[in-house]
């Protein structure tokens, strides 16, 4: 469910954040726990909807079906967060197969793109959370320090709240 108080933020804004983090951690509740796998993205760009890769025999919560809530949840060496919501499925769609094909992809799936077990995790975004450190290093030590002095919690990040508009389809 989308929350209608929520920031829009553009889809090019949250494109540009995802090409400077790293790996992004990929969770889901599978039966009674939760899952979590670092994850590669390797597409061009960012239409709400995001791609991964994987075999069929690592998602036994997904499938072809039904969308299942999922979050990716992003960071970066300056400590910088971004997580993103929403709902994934699996495919073996071969034209966005063909698409995301390249040479990264391929030294993790040696059997190359016609590999029965290969498919892709599509996951529609909705919704996220953004956190900006808003002070460098010495800058949060000392506002560490005031904080404690002054019994009050540090403020050294910017949390934004967003909500995105709804993904196009890949052609």
């Amino acid at each position: 469910m989308i929350n209608e108080n929520l920031k829009k933020i553009d889809r090019d804004e949250i494109w540009r954040r995802i090409q400077n983090f790293s790996f992004p951690i990929l969770t889901y509740k599978n039966k009674e726990q939760f899952r979590s796998r670092p994850m590669t993205i390797v597409q061009k760009h960012f239409e709400g909807r995001i791609f991964i890769f994987s075999h069929y025999e690592n998602e036994d919560y997904l499938n072809e079906e039904e969308f299942k809530e999922v979050t990716l949840t992003f960071s970066d060496k300056n400590k910088n967060f971004m997580v993103l919501r929403g709902k994934a499925k699996l495919s073996n769609d071969q034209n966005i197969i063909d698409q995301l094909w390249n040479s990264k992809v391929s030294l993790w799936y040696p059997k190359g793109k016609k590999d029965s077990s290969l498919c892709l995790i599509e996951i529609v975004t909705t919704e996220g959370e953004i956190w900006e450190t808003q002070k460098g290093f010495f800058a949060t030590k000392i506002e560490e320090l005031k904080s404690r002095m002054e019994g009050r919690p540090p403020k050294i990040s910017k949390k934004i709240d967003f909500s995105l508009p709804h993904p196009k389809v890949l052609s």
